[in-house]
Formats: C-alpha cells, sequence, structure tokens
C-alpha cells in the first residue's frame, strides 16, 4: 500500500555495526539552531513504520506493517497488542484513550478499523468490505474520517459510507466541513477532492500544473489551515525540481524546494512557518527538510531508512518513522 523508499544495504549494514559495537542505536545529527538535533532512536530489522499520531510528548503511538503498534510514554518505546493480522496505515486520535488505526487485513484487502480505549486496541464495527484503508483524520471524538477504497465517516456511534465519497490514499482538513483528500485514480491521473459539510467535490489544478502532474502521485497531504494545505507529488527525488504542491485558499501551485534531492513522503508542522517534509533522498536514506515559511532547507539527520510520516507535539518535539522500524526524534 505504501510506496516506501528502501535503506541502502551498505548503509544499513553500517548503521547496524555501529549499533552492535555502541550498545544500541542512539546516534544523532549535528545540533541545528535553537539546540535542537534529529537523533536515531530505534532501528533494528523490524516491520515497516506508515504511520505516526500522539496526544502529547508522553503519548506517542506509530503502526505500520503487521499489524506493528508501537507506543512510546516518554521514556521509551514499548509493543502492544494488536486484535487483529495485518498491515497498518494510519492512526490519529482525539485522545490518548481515543486513538483509531485503520488499515488491512491479511485476506484481499479488507478494509480494519482498530480503536484504542486507553487500556487495550479491539476492532470496530468498521467498513467490513473488500476494499482498503490507508489514511484517517477527525475533529474529534464523534468526528471521524478514514479514507481508502471510499471514504468513511464516524459520528460516535457507527461508521457509515459517505455519499458520493471519492475514496482517498491521505486525508487532512481544517474542520469537519472542510476536509481534502488525495485520489490516486490511475498511473497517470491523480486528483484532489474538498468535502464542504455537504458534497465532495474535484479540484482544479491550475494549467502550469495540469501539464507537469501526469504519471505523479499526489498524497501525503497535511495543512496548518484552509489557505495552507500541502501535498506531495512524485515518488523520486529529483534535483532539477520540487515535488510539494501548496494550496493558498485559491488555487494550488508547485513550490520552490530544488536542490534537494529529497522525495517527500508527508508533513507535519507546528505552524504555517514551520513545517517538517520528511521522505527518503536518492540513496533512499532518511531525509528530512524544513520550510521556515520562505523556503524549503535540508536538516542534518543520522544515518537511518528512509522515513514515511512525522508528527510533533513542538517545534523541538517531532518523530518521524519509516522502513525496518525507524524512528528519529528532533529535540534538545
Amino acid at each position: 500500500m505504501k510506496h516506501v523508499q528502501s535503506f541502502s544495504l551498505i548503509s544499513l549494514t553500517a548503521l547496524l555495526l555501529v549499533c552492535e559495537f555502541a550498545g544500541g542505536c542512539s546516534s544523532a545529527g549535528r545540533r541545528q539552531s535553537g539546540g535542537a538535533a534529529w537523533s536515531l532512536i530505534r532501528n533494528a530489522w523490524s516491520p515497516d513504520l506508515y504511520a505516526v499520531w500522539g496526544s502529547s510528548p508522553t503519548d506517542v503511538f506509530a503502526v505500520g506493517e503487521a499489524f506493528e503498534i508501537l507506543h512510546y510514554d516518554g521514556a521509551a518505546w514499548s509493543s502492544m497488542i494488536s486484535p487483529q493480522p495485518g498491515q497498518l496505515e494510519g492512526v490519529w486520535g482525539a485522545s490518548s484513550s481515543d486513538v483509531f488505526a485503520v488499515g488491512n487485513a491479511e485476506t484481499l484487502y479488507p478494509g480494519e478499523i482498530l480503536h484504542y480505549d486507553g487500556s487495550s486496541w479491539s476492532t470496530m464495527f468498521g467498513p467490513g468490505t473488500t476494499g482498503f484503508l490507508q489514511a484517517v483524520w477527525g475533529t474529534s471524538p464523534s468526528d471521524v474520517f478514514a479514507a481508502g477504497s471510499w471514504v468513511w465517516h464516524y459520528d460516535g456511534a457507527s461508521w457509515t459510507e459517505m455519499t458520493n465519497s471519492p475514496g482517498g490514499d491521505s486525508i487532512w482538513g481544517s474542520s469537519s466541513s472542510d476536509v481534502f483528500v488525495t485520489v490516486i485514480q490511475s498511473i497517470e491521473t491523480s486528483v484532489v477532492f474538498r468535502y464542504d459539510g455537504a458534497t465532495w467535490t474535484a479540484m482544479a489544478f491550475p494549467p502550469s500544473l495540469q501539464s507537469w502532474l501526469p504519471y505523479r502521485n499526489v498524497t501525503g497531504l497535511w495543512g496548518s489551515s484552509a489557505t495552507n494545505v500541502l501535498a506531495t507529488a512524485g515518488t523520486q527525488p529529483n534535483a532539477n525540481e520540487c515535488t510539494i504542491i501548496r494550496y493558498d485558499g485559491a488555487a494550488w501551485s508547485q513550490m520552490d524546494c530544488r536542490s534537494t534531492t529529497v522525495a517527500v513522503a508527508t508533513f507535519w508542522g507546528s505552524s504555517a512557518t514551520d513545517v517538517f517534509a520528511v521522505g527518503a533522498d536518492s540513496n533512499h536514506d532518511a531525509a528530512v527538510l524544513h520550510y521556515d515559511g520562505s523556503s524549503w532547507s535540508p536538516m542534518r539527520v543520522p544515518p537511518a531508512a528512509g522515513l514515511s510520516a512525522v508528527w510533533g507535539s513542538s517545534p523541538v518535539d517531532v518523530f518521524a518513522v519509516g522502513d525496518y522500524g525507524t524512528i528519529l526524534h528532533y529535540g534538545p
């Protein structure tokens, strides 16, 4: 389901040797401005991690292959028991005791929705179809959206398929009546749909993007407001173009991040002027870009596998996860 980059074999072998002789993986990149730096805190040939979300610096969840569920309590990461085998693609919560994870069981893509009540995970009465689920987002315990073959909505009591829903590979919204989803309709065509509280409508791309977007997978939605929504439109790093596109409330446009050579997977930010983009470089190793409201610049990261998701509680408390169970942390 996820198009996650693979860590180069030479880099991974070297990293594991360093970890073995050093007694564990906790290498750090050089300090960034403000005294914060990226550190590698987990990489152990574990299942790939596809999504991360938390309610606070001491309550963070990461999910991925083999229905892997990890939890961070502010001191250490530990495995949680999943009620279902398969693959988890997304996680979001309304609180530390109200967390949703979506994914697909091991049979022919039957979408599954799991729920955590602060004590244990259980399987919800979810879609129950042969479709798949890839992303989840919400505004409250009674307003949750799950995207995949279709878009489903949870009202606090039950899940229902939304009328004329387009499906989706990623989802984000500024409110319950302003929700965006990306849909990869074919190898040639990707579309962004927007929900206004009543209907889903395909958004128009300007001519400059219409000629550039074919054969590009638009996904990785995140925004800071209804007038600042980001998505990634490419799977390969290229020094001659930027694969980040932005909606400013009026139109989508291509941002300028050329020369960064990063295949961006998705984003998270504390504001419109403090945004992290994670993915992989041309060697398929971990890469992070930072946006300060003016320009994108590469951040120094320790050697690690490619990244697929990012979440933070503040500008200096950010987690990124990816291949082989990789977890990076940005902080003092």
